[in-house]
């Protein structure tokens, strides 16, 4: 994922020690910096610009990727623990300092803004919906650039412990696996979230895991697009409020 936000992080891992002090040295409080590095917020005016700059990022690279990510006013003691840092790396020793009101808040991953139940009339692709960026808490061993997530809202799966309101973080996918599991996609323009199971007779069934919705048997009139594998599932996430 390569965006101004994930680029701002990268930057903060590689020459600060923690989140909070690179706060400090930019002038904001942790929670303004936090929705720079996992909202949609971007340093955009040529004062919060000058002010980023400041703080020894390439405002170039920062906002397009370009060039390298240092500029000339990184402060000398930063400098100087960039290159301990290198140091332990080329030593093979992984350091993680990351202050208590930001763990969980280390990597994003695409989160759609609609649930796989709503009614679209011809969903065919997930690029066609809205979308922000939900943190990924530290050990859920999830790849963000291979895995991406959205609500649900319905009840087809809640024996399965899954209800509305829950987020689940599926691995992106596009053809139907030879192997039994649970998908998300959609069937005939609608959303979907079922178990695929592959019958003895070759047929293929989406089944649900509630006794108020039906199961469904694959045949020519179905059409499934299909998003990803389902991996995980986020129970009561709540979004940070987006600061205007």
């Amino acid at each position: 994922m390569n965006t101004p936000q994930s680029r701002l992080r990268t930057f903060i891992d590689n020459h600060f020690d923690s989140y909070t002090e690179y706060a400090e040295l930019l002038g904001v409080k942790p929670g303004t910096l936090n929705s720079y590095l996992n909202g949609d917020r971007v340093f955009s005016t040529k004062s919060k610009l000058k002010r980023l700059s400041e703080t020894g990022i390439n405002i170039e690279w920062y906002l397009y990727g370009r060039g390298e990510d240092v500029n000339d006013n990184l402060p000398s003691q930063q400098r100087k623990k960039n290159e301990v840092s290198h140091e332990k790396k080329a030593n093979g020793e992984e350091l993680y300092r990351v202050p208590r009101e930001f763990q969980g808040m280390l990597a994003n991953i695409k989160l759609y803004i609609m649930s796989v139940s709503a009614a679209t009339g011809a969903l065919t692709d997930l690029n066609d919906l809205p979308m922000t960026f939900m943190p990924l808490a530290l050990g859920m061993n999830i790849d963000s650039e291979t895995h991406d997530a959205i609500y649900v809202n319905g009840t087809s799966m809640e024996d399965a412990g899954i209800s509305t309101g829950d987020v689940i973080i599926f691995e992106v996918q596009k053809t139907v696996p030879n192997f039994d599991c649970t998908i998300v996609g959609a069937l005939n323009g609608m959303p979907i979230m079922k178990h695929l199971v592959h019958q003895k007779d070759g047929s293929i069934l989406l089944k649900s895991d509630s006794l108020r919705a039906k199961d469904i048997i694959l045949g020519e009139l179905e059409d499934l697009t299909l998003f990803g594998i389902v991996k995980k599932v986020v129970k009561d996430y709540a979004p940070a409020r987006k600061s205007n």
